[in-house]
């Protein structure tokens, strides 16, 4: 069983952070005589001979759906009778919509449901670091029916030992780094086996239903209207925390819209975002916290450009329509996170291509190099910068040239 001792030791050390030494071996010694028992019965997930896999996918709404790319192009690869449950830390039902089209995953679940479930499946494979870590519960099951899968998890396990020093979830900063060295994004690093051919803009098929989409600009008055949108917040999943070192300063924002409106004055501004945002000045139309999640996508789809700090958004629009974003990056960067589509801004003043992850878990709230909440790489866009790279772009037609 590929693994399988290192997952029963992930396990035992989460037992051991609720329970005692004692308490925490006995639930150890149930889930894995749990795991054996599933292994050798017909599952009640469905047929018998389909691969089941259960897959732990964390991280904000960008990872996410990068994470499900890698998974179309994983089971294109096997076209073997592989059956997915997804266990997110996003809403399951925002992330059924980006899956819809996509019927190899049966059902989607609450992340903090997995602990009554993992026991069921074939396979469980992590998503919850840069690089896949799969773990075999039912050996005899995935040789018999995907072959293919197996070699390539072999291959992957293989790899993660290896290159354990940056696979670790306490590597994250090295493994960005060796992301860099080796010219590899956040969806073509997962392919560790590089079997899947996978560029850093390959998809996977999102679709939104026309009727729907008429509907929703027609709620908000938008139908036939030329929309630029914003966004300030990085994910449209998680509450608004207020400081963010991936936030684009408020004073560059409102500046910015006000370029834009005296060069591009037929274009309605919106902004979107969660509740508790700060509205930007020179926004034409505030849809903060106002929108369902497919509304989100809806308007995300039409607009002519989004402009955005790098998160869900930009992520999300690349999947869903491959339209231009203006992404502002400052700890993370634009060689792993950026598309080619997009207008990728960032200004390493620190001299650093990245700082995601050397400080652990503080990067999100405190720049390393200065010890404040704002980040200075993006600070030193300036507002003209912006608008001068959209006027070069084309991208919008230009009404009042200075």
């Amino acid at each position: 069983m590929l693994e399988e001792e290192n997952f029963l030791l992930e396990r035992f050390a989460i037992y051991q952070q609720k329970y005692s030494p004692w308490k925490a071996m006995m639930h150890l010694m149930c889930f894995y005589v749990k795991m054996h028992f599933a292994a050798k019965r017909n599952l009640t997930l469905g047929p018998s001979n389909a691969v089941y896999m259960a897959c732990l996918c964390r991280g904000g709404v960008g990872d996410v759906i990068t994470q499900i790319a890698f998974l179309h192009h994983l089971l294109k690869f096997t076209k073997e009778p592989i059956v997915l449950f997804l266990f997110v830390d996003q809403r399951p039902e925002n992330i059924g919509i980006l899956a819809s089209k996509l019927p190899f995953i049966k059902k989607i679940y609450p992340y903090i449901e997995k602990n009554k479930y993992l026991h069921l499946f074939d396979i469980v494979l992590i998503l919850h670091t840069q690089f896949p870590r799969f773990f075999i519960q039912n050996y005899g099951k995935c040789q018999k029916f995907a072959p293919v899968l197996l070699s390539y998890i072999q291959e992957s396990c293989k790899w993660n030992e290896t290159h354990k020093g940056i696979v670790k979830i306490d590597s994250l900063f090295s493994a960005q780094y060796w992301c860099l060295v080796h010219k590899k994004t956040m969806l073509t690093a997962m392919d560790t086996p590089n079997k899947l051919n996978l560029d850093k803009n390959a998809g996977f098929p999102i679709e939104l239903q026309q009727a729907g989409i008429v509907n929703v600009l027609e709620k908000f008055k938008l139908k036939n209207k030329k929309i630029i949108t914003v966004q300030y917040s990085t994910d449209i999943n998680l509450p608004f925390s207020g400081k963010f070192t991936r936030f684009y300063p408020l004073k560059h924002w409102q500046k910015m819209l006000s370029m834009l409106k005296a060069l591009y004055p037929s274009y309605t501004i919106v902004q979107l975002g969660v509740s508790g945002n700060e509205e930007i000045q020179g926004a034409d139309l505030h849809l903060i916290g106002q929108t369902s999640f497919y509304e989100y996508l809806v308007l995300l789809q039409y607009s002519a450009l989004h402009i955005d700090q790098e998160g869900g958004a930009a992520h999300i629009r690349h999947y869903l329509c491959r339209k231009p974003t203006v992404v502002l990056f400052g700890p993370t960067s634009h060689k792993v996170r950026g598309y080619d589509e997009n207008i990728n801004l960032r200004i390493p003043t620190c001299g650093l291509e990245l700082c995601e992850w050397l400080d652990g878990n503080q990067w999100y709230e405190t720049c390393p190099r200065y010890n404040d909440s704002f980040c200075s790489c993006l600070e030193k866009i300036s507002p003209e910068m912006i608008v001068e790279a959209i006027r070069n772009s084309h991208i919008l037609k230009e009404e009042n040239p200075a």
